[in-house]
């Protein structure tokens, strides 16, 4: 199996979209239960 060490392209963008996704669940999230999103839990990017 071949192994590269960098992800191609799409899977960057891919992994890209999915944090995106996931951190905008987390705050609807949050959101849904009632709390104010915090401003100290902003992703380090």
């Amino acid at each position: 199996m071949k192994k590269s060490k960098l992800p191609d392209h799409a899977d960057r963008r891919k992994t890209s979209d999915d944090a995106k996704r996931a951190l905008l669940e987390k705050i609807k999230a949050t959101q849904k239960a009632g709390k104010p999103a915090a401003r100290d839990e902003k992703p380090s990017s």
